[in-house]
């Protein structure tokens, strides 16, 4: 079972790979990444799914919401459509 972030970003260095860095941290793997690139913030979409055992969603969109660089998120489950221009599965 995978569930969905939306979030805004500020678009400053480091702050993709914080993002990913605490996914990680907390048992969950990125499983698709979506980016909508227009203006000043960007919007993205990240699927992630619990590594092994089951973990909590909430807590992660709590830490994440929490995080410097993001400027809104908006949980959602993983098959609400989100509007982009690129995808970027990952694979693993």
């Amino acid at each position: 079972m995978s569930d969905r972030l939306i979030l805004e970003l500020d678009w400053e260095v480091g702050t993709l790979q914080r993002l990913i860095g605490l996914i990680e941290r907390r048992g969950f793997e990125v499983i698709a990444v979506e980016l909508n690139a227009s203006g000043g913030a960007r919007q993205m979409a990240v699927d992630v799914q619990p590594r092994r055992e089951p973990k909590d969603f909430a807590v992660l969109a709590r830490q994440i919401d929490r995080m410097h660089g993001v400027v809104r998120l908006q949980p959602s489950p993983a098959d609400q459509s989100f509007s982009i221009r690129h995808r970027f599965p990952l694979v693993g």
